[in-house]
């Protein structure tokens, strides 16, 4: 009997795949590792093209695709899936199954977690749609095969996810708005501030969340967030829903707190207080649900449930038996639980074996590491005990690069792409930030050591999260008479985010730290992401490589192979890395005196050689003002990084401004090999219709659209079935439908866009942000200002990234 296959879905943040065998997961990756776009939010086209390859099978030979709604259509995944099938196995009638985002990331932590009934909490940024408004967090009740919702929150305003990563960008000062990323940066943060308040103040944490009370709180048996004063919108306003957030916060502070105005505690306590909030709100709703139903263990999932430290809380209830975290616990982790969910309900298969592993990704052979490495110019030698080697090296206070294995699915280096070091060095967190992984000076490390050794480093009481504790997702405490032995690895509250090594799981990794333990009487070492900052974690050897190159790792050691020796270059290399992260964090906070600092001299042609760095230059440079050089720096890159944001709308808003003739023909030219972004497209577009050359348009059209991949699949917009428009494509594909058929068939667009209003409330309230805007108080726009009003005061506000789109398309549509 042929075997089941199973694909599991998602396109947006953390895009990826899911590919389960008969139930069981068979491969994981994200599309980030591949196309080393941070976070990518586009169709996970290589992860799917690798799924498939490391399985044998095609598209035709999938038994069914589970896939989580797409963000701001949600009706559309089917209908795009479809087309994707269509093309590639056609005449197979493969189902199609939507699953719900929150209930995608409740199977995720549920069925792999052995507990024949738990309860399961869910809590992010925002999840999917949910009657008029986006869930926030949800609960659940698992027994046996099923989930049941007891509670879900609709509203994204009273989000754990928005409140905590609004609060980590205002402390850490930083203008660039990806909450995901300055949430993990803010819980290393919070610890610091516990000083300033319970040793120097002498505040009892009973006083302290009496005064959190001010905040608001979660009300357990219904789920409601009740906040004293309903902070703004984050879905409209991220700054404003910051820094309002922020200013309650910072009253609470400083009236616990006497500070003078800047203040450098004030950050501190601020996260402080943010993160003991948030610990409470998810205490309240467990402690009270475990009880009302006599459930002793608790699964979580959701980006929220990255937080180890409420991880760890949760773990010590006394009430709470076994805890288990689903280590994909972001977006990319709903492809997991939306497979698993198929696989069970709707395909009768028994819940997965209980995970251990989270390495679901590719594996390189011995001879495929060496070709990379030899293609990049290495030297390096093959050794009989690499484990040995490592050891040998890390002893000696070395930091060394761990390639090994399959690719990890979730965040976390887990040992398969790893950077090590050794606990012991008192310098070593600085050596570590500074010259390897440019971030921040405050941010921790994790410790890593033998399942066998734990109890001897770390303190008791997490036993229920022995299974978390192999996916580095809660916090013991360092052994007081163990801490001052490894203060490389101990965080300034005597904590460690600590990663238990089974010998059955990670057999060599485990050997390196027997063996260190050994030679230094330390069977523990620091084991960080194997990437540099605002990278994703290495894929391929030759990703290795170049983080090994462009920093002060001291050693490479990728399957057989050590790598010890720099290139020649690696100084320059280290050098514009170091330099690169420095720009951007003067671009992210806005900071342009300082960027036009940076910028100075010779560093943009050095940066502009870094083509990782492509991205983030040629924005810095255009918010300095330089738009010629920033317009040179995304042409020369734009081959390179076709679907890149930031470079397409530079060429789009620059090129008809300088070398419009020469640069529309090289970005026409591109879109017809099919090599453009949806900017690109548009820039190239508007030309011919600006000077009325419909003909041109169309053939234009005919070529390029066809040719395009930007989308994740080629579609031919201009010969759409009826069908397909009335059920629903993807939000862009609309947006760019419309545009192209306005003017060819102004009826055919308006429907176009009529069918995007009912299928996309974000896309739907974009339209009345335009309308309104532009025309007034006419009766379109008067009728759809009052639609706009009412979905305002309930929070569903549009990404002005639609609004962007639309203005473009509908001033064709719609007639002044």
């Amino acid at each position: 009997m042929p075997p089941t296959w199973i694909l599991g879905f998602h396109q947006g943040h953390d895009a990826a795949v899911t590919l389960l065998r008969d139930g069981e997961p068979y491969f994981a990756l994200a599309e980030e590792r591949l196309s080393r776009a941070k976070h990518d939010v586009r169709f996970p086209a290589r992860a799917l093209e690798l799924a498939l390859d490391h399985a044998g099978i095609g598209l035709a030979d999938l038994t069914a695709i589970a896939s989580t709604p797409v963000d701001g259509a949600p009706d559309a995944v089917a209908p795009m899936l479809k087309l994707l099938l269509a093309e590639h196995a056609p005449g197979k009638n493969i189902p199609i199954h939507v699953v719900g985002h929150h209930l995608s990331h409740a199977a995720s932590a549920y069925y792999p977690s052995g507990f024949d009934a738990a309860l399961v909490f869910t809590f992010d940024g925002r999840g999917g749609p949910y009657r008029n408004g986006r869930e926030a967090y949800c609960l659940w009740e698992g027994r046996g095969q099923e989930l049941r919702c007891i509670w879900r929150q609709p509203d994204m305003m009273f989000s754990f996810g928005g409140f905590y990563g609004a609060m980590a960008s205002a402390a850490l000062g930083s203008n660039h708005l990806d909450f995901n990323e300055n949430a993990g940066k803010g819980m290393g943060l919070a610890p610091f501030g516990v000083p300033g308040v319970v040793e120097v103040n002498g505040w009892t944490e009973d006083a302290i969340d009496a005064r959190l009370d001010d905040f608001g709180d979660i009300e357990p048996e219904t789920g409601e967030m009740r906040f004293k004063r309903r902070p703004l919108p984050y879905t409209y306003d991220l700054r404003g829903f910051r820094d309002n957030v922020y200013e309650d916060t910072r009253r609470i502070v400083e009236s616990m707190v006497k500070l003078a105005p800047g203040d450098e505690r004030l950050p501190k306590l601020v996260m402080y207080f943010a993160q003991r909030w948030f610990e409470k709100q998810l205490l309240t709703v467990v402690e009270h649900w475990t009880k009302k139903l006599n459930l002793r263990n608790v699964c979580l999932a959701g980006g929220c449930s990255l937080n180890s430290v409420a991880n760890t809380n949760v773990a010590q209830l006394p009430n709470v038996d076994g805890l288990f975290v689903q280590s994909a616990s972001g977006d990319a982790g709903t492809s997991f639980g939306a497979a698993l969910l198929a696989a069970n309900r709707l395909y009768g298969q028994p819940r997965m074996a209980v995970q251990v592993t989270d390495a679901y990704g590719r594996a390189w052979s011995n001879a495929e590491i060496e070709q990379q490495l030899k293609a990049e110019g290495a030297v390096y030698s093959r050794v009989e005990d690499p484990a040995q080697e490592a050891a040998k090296m890390l002893a000696e206070g070395k930091i060394v690069g761990w390639f090994e294995g399959r690719d990890e699915f979730g965040p976390r280096a887990l040992g398969q792409r790893s950077i090590l070091a050794d606990p012991r060095r008192a310098d070593i967190k600085d050596q570590l930030n500074s010259r390897v992984k440019f971030r921040e000076g405050f941010r921790p490390f994790a410790p890593i050591a033998p399942a066998e050794r734990v109890a001897d480093w770390f303190e008791a009481g997490i036993t229920p999260a022995w299974k978390a504790l192999e996916f580095m997702l809660v916090v013991p405490r360092v052994r007081k008479d163990k801490a001052a032995l490894i203060p490389g690895a101990t965080h300034i509250d005597g904590s460690g985010r600590l990663q238990s090594v089974r010998r059955e799981t990670l057999p060599h990794l485990h050997r390196v730290l027997t063996l260190f333990g050994e030679l230094t009487g330390v069977p523990v070492l620091i084991n960080t992401s194997f990437n540099l900052k605002g990278e994703p974690i290495v894929h391929s050897p030759k990703d290795a490589y170049d983080c090994f190159a462009e920093s002060r790792i001291d050693a490479l050691i990728a399957g057989p192979f050590v790598v010890t020796k720099k290139p020649a270059d690696a100084d320059e290399r280290f050098e514009v890395a170091r330099h690169s992260e420095q720009v951007y964090r003067a671009w992210a906070n806005g900071d342009s005196d300082r960027q036009r600092e940076l910028l100075a001299g010779n560093w943009v042609e050095r940066i502009g050689r870094r083509q990782k760095s492509a991205s983030m230059l040629a924005g810095a440079l255009r918010q300095i003002g330089r738009e010629q050089d920033a317009m040179r720096v995304a042409l020369a890159n734009v081959m390179e990084s076709p679907d890149d944001e930031i470079i397409g709308q530079i060429l789009y808003d620059l090129l008809p401004k300088f070398a419009k003739r020469d640069g529309l023909a090289f970005l026409r030219e591109a879109a017809v090999r099919g090599e453009g972004s949806h900017y690109q497209f548009a820039a190239v577009y508007e030309e011919y219709i600006e000077r009325g050359d419909q003909d041109g348009a169309r053939e234009f059209l005919d070529a390029a659209l066809t040719a395009s991949p930007s989308l994740g699949i080629p579609t031919r917009y201009l010969s759409i079935p009826p069908e397909w428009t009335v059920a629903g494509l993807p939000a862009v594909e609309f947006q760019l439908a419309a545009y192209v058929w306005a003017p060819f068939d102004e009826k055919r667009s308006t429907e176009l866009v009529e069918t995007l209003a009912s299928a996309s409330d974000d896309t739907f309230l974009a339209i009345c942000d335009y309308v309104r805007g532009r025309f007034g108080a006419d009766a379109l726009g008067e009728r759809l200002s009052k639609q706009y009003d009412e979905a305002r005061s309930r929070g569903a506000l549009p990404n002005p990234f639609v609004v962007r789109f639309f203005a473009g398309a509908l001033k064709h549509v719609i007639a002044e």
